[in-house]
């Protein structure tokens, strides 16, 4: 797990195309965006292991025993994994931006940061705000990255589940032909114009 420390894929992107390497990445055996995915997702389960192996002594010693279902857990897992792609997928199109905002693709990158922070439950829990504005933030994406996991985790909702569940999936459609489409008009431009 020393790829801990590596930085976002946004941010790799980036530095790809700023530098011109993401012409020889393209060009390679494989697919790009695969690499990155998997990649990303080891690098992010890697920091969730080291997470869990931390967190969950310090929760027992602060907060005690808490009860959760198997089923629950299981639930959580799997929101959890997609709303690491989701994630993946977000910081894709941030990164992929690079080709045609050179410099303001960092800053597109801490927008969206600070959107995860604050629409996302990290900062305020989503069920605290108005309920027009609950609503609408379970619709955002940056609330099915971690929050609905947890959600799932401490109710154990079938429902909730199945509930979340279609919304990710519907993110995780639309955002791929995003990337995708991105990605083929990166490789147009690249091959057109170069970087």
């Amino acid at each position: 797990c020393s790829a801990a420390n590596r930085p976002r894929i946004s941010e790799l992107v980036i530095e790809e195309v700023q530098s011109g390497a993401v012409e020889m990445l393209f060009i390679k055996p494989y697919c790009y965006l695969c690499f990155h995915y998997v990649s990303t997702m080891i690098r992010a389960s890697c920091n969730i292991f080291a997470n869990f192996c931390i967190a969950i002594p310090a929760a027992l010693i602060v907060v005690g025993h808490a009860s959760f279902s198997c089923l629950g857990v299981f639930m959580a897992l799997l929101l959890l994994i997609i709303g690491l792609t989701l994630d993946f997928l977000l910081r894709m199109l941030i990164g992929l931006s690079a080709f045609w905002f050179d410099t303001s693709a960092e800053s597109i990158e801490r927008l969206y940061d600070k959107s995860i922070i604050l629409l996302g439950g990290f900062f305020i829990p989503i069920a605290l705000f108005p309920e027009w504005t609950q609503f609408m933030l379970e619709i955002l994406p940056f609330s099915k990255l971690f929050y609905s996991a947890g959600v799932v985790l401490a109710t154990g909702s079938c429902t909730i589940f199945i509930q979340q569940l279609c919304i990710q999936l519907c993110w995780v459609y639309l955002l791929q032909q995003c990337v995708l489409s991105t990605y083929a008009h990166a490789v147009t431009r690249m091959a057109r114009n170069g970087v």
